[in-house]
């Protein structure tokens, strides 16, 4: 969100009303220059188009509604820029063909005239970025792509559904679609393309799919990039789909972690089908389907499948096809406990050569410009706490705010609060909007957090068993105190049984906590929240989780997205995350680690994924840290796009199994000293067009597969390591 030029010294009450407008200049854009954006009242609404064609760039009111009518549409030309806050409300937005460079962020129609946003073709787009806004459960917003619509680079993220209408013409080409939250009846996505004029270069980054009442299709959609996409629950009583993803007549599919399940199996079939595929990379799959189809997934007329370190126990229903393989498979008759031979090894040329040229020529994730630190200004100084004191307390007529208005608005100021402000209710959305980060800061006068939580959900009969709490948290500095936000089992907090969930927390800085920014431990967890430019500083850990079990109080993390947010500072991790019940579908994406001690720590986590992040100084012993001893309580972490300079961790990631990888997809080690993975134990490592260009090592590598990187020896188009040998199946050895 944007820094504020403060115009009210010149008469902002009559500047305002005469312009519609008041100025601000943004920082946090993914743009490469500031911008600088006017701001538009709502009360204002009625000339929304014409001050966005006057100004180019507008700067719209969180919580609040833009739109005069069902058939309202706002149409955006190249160059502009849209943002808004948490539950901004605006008409159904056109971008028509010929229009590029746009940004839009947080900001939605709720649906009036679906989709919130459509492209309606004509001359190629390029270069647009989109970040849906959010305002509760079930309110990401959905687009759609046009017959004739030509698009070029787009990066689409936070969105809750996806149509491309192209079976006549148009395309999609080298475009990203980042966290995909699906909690409507769908088809979350549906697309359908043309061989007319090919789709290709998409990557789907985060899909989480849940109980949809029909499958995800994807038609002709050229090849594929898919890492993290989850389908949970996906038939219920009287609704139930044959499956819940479909890919047909793609070019290429590469999946990274496709997993889920089903909560009806005797009336459900496989989780996901591949039809008409001539190349099928399935790395980490951790599904299962139903009965119906006796499989967990279908392959009709898919010519080649690579599979790498599935879960035990997978079942396939296969037909047609000429090469499959499986690497770092379980053995079956002993428990998970030994590798079965992939059989690579043994193949005959012929058969390595169709393997090798089956890979030749596969694109990586379109790559995006990588993130720069942000200068994180401490707006109190190192002397803040003298005279904390006497300063004034503002805890009382917040706290009355937040009581009355659920969703209350803080003006620019330093509140000082000599008690926790309680925030969260079962039944409505509650929250706090500033100002603007740097102009509305809440500082904890004592050794308490600065925000807690309230309800003692599950504590006894007299309140809910169980029960979502939806917060909003926008525009605000939080200083001082334990914790930043505080969720626990504990009397008076949020209580065993309550569940954070469908919460934003945007353009937040937590800073100088003294335990962790944001603490839980004891409640039932956290589910599918955002957290978008939340800056975390000089605290020991950014994120604290523990809990106990698979019931009350177990404290899980589940699909958690963390977008354009900077760690900087941070003495001992980032993702502190030791619950035993397994966490998972976390995205780290355009993320920016500066003088850290760990990335992760974590005890039982599966499908972590970090995209197009920078990790500079991340200086402890092991950067993405497993705590279990290598058991498979963690699976599968997954970085795309990335890069590690500065100085580096004694190891980056230290596996101790066979059964635990963590996949480097175009991702570059700049960094001096250490090794990727330790020098002993049953290492794991996976590259794919991966480079080492500081110091680093690779280490003792006992398991992985390599394709196109440069990592020591690992430097051939295709590599197979087995128990410690290494297989070159393309290249020379």
């Amino acid at each position: 969100m944007p820094y504020r030029i403060d115009v009210r010294t010149i008469a902002r009450g009559w500047a305002c009303a005469a312009l519609g407008a008041c100025l601000f200049v943004s920082r946090g854009l993914a743009q490469p220059a500031d911008v600088m954006l006017v701001h538009v009242p709502v009360e204002s609404k009625a000339r929304l188009q014409s001050l966005l064609d006057q100004h180019g760039s507008i700067r719209l009111d969180a919580a609040a509604d833009y739109r005069r009518g069902p058939r309202d549409v706002l149409r955006v030309s190249s160059g502009q820029t849209l943002v808004g806050g948490w539950n901004t409300r605006v008409p159904r937005i056109v971008i028509p063909g010929g229009v590029s460079q746009v940004r839009i962020t947080a900001v939605r129609s709720d649906g009036w005239a679906a989709p919130d946003i459509e492209f309606t073709g004509g001359a190629e787009n390029d270069d647009i970025e989109i970040i849906g806004g959010t305002g509760g459960a079930g309110t990401q917003i959905r687009v759609a792509i046009r017959s004739g619509a030509r698009v070029n680079h787009l990066s689409l993220s936070e969105y809750g559904g996806l149509t491309v209408d192209q079976a006549s013409s148009g395309y999609v080409r080298d475009s990203t679609f980042t966290r995909l939250l699906g909690y409507w009846p769908g088809p979350h996505v549906i697309w359908n393309g043309n061989a007319r004029e090919p789709s290709r270069g998409n990557a789907f980054l985060g899909i989480a799919s849940i109980t949809p009442a029909a499958p995800s299709v994807w038609r002709d959609a050229g090849d594929l990039w898919f890492a993290n996409w989850d389908c949970e629950s996906w038939t219920a009583r009287g609704k139930e789909i044959p499956r819940c993803f479909a890919i047909e007549g793609a070019t290429r599919v590469v999946s990274v972690g496709l997993g889920g399940g089903t909560a009806t199996p005797a009336r459900s079939g496989a989780l996901a089908s591949f039809r008409d595929v001539p190349l099928l990379v399935n790395w980490f799959p951790n599904v299962r389907g139903g009965e119906l189809d006796g499989a967990d997934l279908l392959f009709d007329r898919v010519e080649t499948v690579l599979t790498v370190q599935p879960e035990g126990g997978l079942r396939v229903r296969d037909t047609g096809g000429s090469a499959r393989w499986r690497v770092l498979d379980a053995e079956p008759g002993h428990g998970g406990a030994r590798v079965a031979p992939s059989g690579v090894p043994a193949a005959n040329p012929a058969q390595r050569a169709a393997l090798a040229a089956a890979f030749a020529g596969i694109a990586t994730p379109h790559a995006r410009q990588k993130p720069v630190a942000r200068a994180i200004e401490d707006p109190l100084g190192i002397d803040w706490r003298a005279g904390i004191d006497a300063r004034p307390d503002s805890a009382a007529r917040i706290q009355a705010s937040i009581d009355a208005e659920g969703v209350a608005r803080l003006p620019a100021g330093v509140y000082y609060l000599s008690q926790p402000l309680r925030v969260g209710s079962h039944g409505r959305i509650e929250g706090l909007i500033g100002e603007s980060r740097e102009r509305t800061v809440l500082v904890a006068k004592g050794a308490f957090p600065v925000i807690a939580g309230r309800g003692d959900i599950g504590r006894d009969r007299s309140a809910p068993k169980d029960a979502l709490v939806t917060l909003a948290l926008d525009g605000l500095t939080l200083y001082g105190g334990t914790y930043a936000l505080d969720w626990s089992g504990e009397p008076g907090n949020l209580g065993p049984g309550g569940v954070v969930a469908w919460s934003a927390f945007q353009d937040l800085a937590l800073l100088k906590q003294s335990i962790a920014a944001v603490h839980a431990s004891g409640i039932g967890g956290l589910d599918s929240n955002l957290w978008r430019r939340v800056d975390i500083a000089d605290t020991p850990i950014a994120f604290r989780g523990d809990g106990t079990g698979t019931g009350p109080g177990m404290t899980y993390a589940d699909k958690q997205h963390f977008m354009d947010c900077q760690y900087q500072r941070i003495a001992d991790t980032v993702w502190y995350w030791t619950s035993d019940r397994p966490s998972g579908g976390a995205v780290f994406s355009n993320n920016v680690y500066a003088d850290v001690g760990r990335v992760t720590r974590t005890r039982a986590a599966n499908h972590l994924l970090w995209s197009n992040s920078v990790l500079e100084n991340v200086t402890g012993d092991v950067a993405l840290d497993i705590t279990d001893g290598g058991s498979t309580a963690t699976y599968y972490f997954t970085m795309i796009g990335s890069v590690w300079r500065g100085r580096g961790p004694r190891v980056v990631t230290d596996t101790q199994s066979w059964q635990v990888g963590t996949l480097f997809v175009d991702t570059e080690f700049a960094q001096s000293g250490g090794t990727i993975v330790a020098l002993d134990g049953e290492q794991t490592l996976f590259g794919w067009r991966s480079r080492i260009k500081g110091s680093a090592r690779v280490g003792a590598v006992h398991s992985g597969v390599f394709i196109d990187s440069t990592l020591g020896a690992f430097d051939k188009p295709l590599q197979l390591v087995e128990h410690g040998a290494t297989t070159t199946v393309a290249g020379t050895p």
